[in-house]
C-alpha cells in the first residue's frame, strides 16, 4: 500500500508542477511569440513561423523536463510495475496536456483568419473610379490566400506540438526508469 501513495504523491508534484510551470513558461513564451513579431512587423513569413515554433518546442520542453525532476527528486521505484504506473499516469497527464493546446491552437488560429479577412477587406475599399467587380475578385484571391496560409500554419504548429509532446513522454518514461532502484549486490564486508 505504501508503494501506491509513492506513486500517486509523485504524479501529484508533476500535476502541480507542471501547471504552475506551464502558466509561468507558457505564458512569457506566448508574449513573446506575440510581441516580438508585432514589434518587428512580421506578417505570415516563414521567419515568424520557425521563431514560434522554436520559442513553443523550447518552453514545452522545459517546463515537461523541470515538472519532472522536481517531482522525481527524491523518488526511488522498487519494481518495473510501480516504475510503469508512474510513467503511464504522466503520459496520460501529457496526453491531455496537448489535447487541450491543440485546441487553444485551433480557436487562436482561426481568430487570426478572421483578423486576416478583415485586413483583406479594409485593403480594398470602394472608392471613385474603382471597377467594383474587379475589387470583388481581388477580394476573393486575398481570402483564399490568408486562408490557405493560417491553414498551412496550424497544420504545421499542431505537428510540430505533437512530436513535441511525443518526445516530452519518452524524456519522461527514460528519467522515470532511471530512479528504478538495482537489486543491491552482495556486500563484502
Amino acid at each position: 500500500m505504501e508503494k501506491t501513495k509513492d506513486t500517486k504523491r509523485v504524479t501529484g508534484i508533476f500535476i502541480g508542477k507542471y501547471l504552475v510551470l506551464g502558466l509561468i513558461i507558457g505564458g512569457i513564451s506566448f508574449l513573446l511569440e506575440n510581441f516580438i513579431p508585432t514589434l518587428l512587423k512580421w506578417n505570415f513569413t516563414t521567419t515568424f513561423i520557425i521563431f514560434q515554433s522554436v520559442l513553443f518546442v523550447i518552453s514545452t520542453l522545459l517546463t515537461i523536463t523541470l515538472a519532472a525532476k522536481s517531482a522525481l527528486k527524491n523518488a526511488v521505484f522498487e519494481t518495473k510495475e510501480q516504475a510503469a504506473k508512474v510513467i503511464k499516469s504522466m503520459q496520460v497527464i501529457l496526453i491531455f496536456a496537448v489535447l487541450i493546446i491543440m485546441g487553444v491552437n485551433i480557436a487562436y488560429y482561426m481568430g487570426i483568419k478572421q483578423s486576416g479577412y478583415k485586413d483583406v477587406e479594409t485593403k480594398y475599399e470602394i472608392g471613385e473610379g474603382k471597377n467594383v467587380e474587379d475589387k470583388e475578385v481581388c477580394i476573393q484571391i486575398e481570402k483564399d490566400r490568408v486562408h490557405q496560409i493560417s491553414n498551412i500554419y496550424l497544420a504545421g504548429k499542431e505537428i510540430i506540438t505533437i512530436f513535441t509532446y511525443m518526445y516530452g513522454a519518452v524524456y519522461i518514461e527514460k528519467m522515470v526508469e532511471l530512479k528504478i532502484q538495482s537489486p543491491k549486490k552482495n556486500k563484502k564486508e
